[in-house]
């Protein structure tokens, strides 16, 4: 009864928390439960880089990026590495040399279907014969240019540079995901979608690409389409709230109905909708109820209410 806890302790040390018991542990976990939450790996992890890349680099410093806190294990390293905190999901919006990804916080479709460790993986950390961290060299930085060209608005350049990132890598969900929002951009609705596809194929009910979807079918006025799409992401995310604020603008702008609008947005703004569009949607909402009530009353009433 205890044998396979006991072995698992000493073989897997300082991982022996990771252990769900014989019955839904071992392989089983992986891509159900949050393998290292405690982000242990990253000290094995930064080890490696150190004895196998750092202490042999003579070149300009290298950018170390985690989805982790790793600065202390580089703190005898300060002349060489530059550490950076990223999200995985992010990553080809940021610039970095070496990226060290534990297995937390990631789609569990992708670590199912063996998408992660992605690309370029130069050494994983294991337990019981299961990736729990990535050490990724990135060789393109196409994805990052990409980027960069997307926030500066050169649409045409960001949109060239994407494809590349994408050619070298189809797994890449930031790059086709930014390479579908360019494409919007530029109107070229159809191949927008068509990479929404291809990233939603690698990351089934990815909020990002669903709400991009949303915008999408919105601006070729496929209301039913988009309206179906930001529902099925608050669904997925219910504090998404993107797409309660499109469902209020649909609702606002495109459906009349005023009320509903309303909730949308005071859910969207609730949640911390970032864009001061949200605020101004309100503000005409709640005109055009004003005015609707007003209209509503009798002729004697709307005269006393002009005094």
């Amino acid at each position: 009864m205890f044998f396979h806890p006991i072995k698992h302790i000493i073989v897997n040390h300082p991982y022996q928390y990771i252990y769900y018991n014989e019955l839904y542990g071992s392989k089983k976990a992986f891509g159900k439960y949050e393998m290292d939450y405690y982000y242990h790996s990253t000290k094995e992890a930064s080890e490696w880089l150190i004895d196998n890349i750092i202490n042999k680099h003579n070149g300009e410093k290298l950018i170390i990026g985690c989805n982790g806190v790793i600065d202390y294990f580089f703190r005898h390293h300060k002349e060489v590495v530059t550490p950076k905190y990223i999200r995985y999901y992010d990553r080809g919006n940021d610039d970095w040399d070496y990226l060290i990804v534990c297995n937390s916080y990631l789609n569990p479709f992708q670590l199912q279907k063996n998408i992660w460790p992605p690309k370029n993986t130069v050494h994983t950390i294991k337990v019981n014969n299961q990736p729990v961290c990535a050490i990724v060299k990135r060789e393109d930085k196409n994805d990052y240019l990409g980027f960069k060209a997307m926030m500066a608005g050169k649409q045409v350049d960001a949109i060239n540079y994407l494809e590349k990132a994408v050619k070298f890598d189809k797994n890449n969900e930031v790059a086709l995901l930014n390479l579908a929002w360019n494409y919007n951009e530029i109107r070229s609705y159809e191949k927008a979608l068509k990479n929404i596809r291809q990233c939603l194929n690698i990351y089934p009910n990815y909020e990002k690409a669903l709400d991009l979807a949303g915008r999408v079918y919105l601006q070729k006025n496929e209301i039913a389409t988009a309206t179906s799409i930001f529902e099925k992401a608050i669904k997925i995310n219910y504090k998404f709230s993107s797409a309660y604020y499109y469902l209020a603008y649909i609702q606002f702008y495109k459906l009349k109905n005023n009320e509903l609008a309303l909730r949308y947005v005071k859910d969207a703004i609730g949640l911390g909708y970032k864009n001061n569009q949200a605020r101004t949607l309100l503000n005409n909402i709640q005109g055009a109820m004003k005015k609707q009530n007003t209209n509503k009353l009798p002729n004697r009433q709307k005269q006393s209410i002009r005094f």
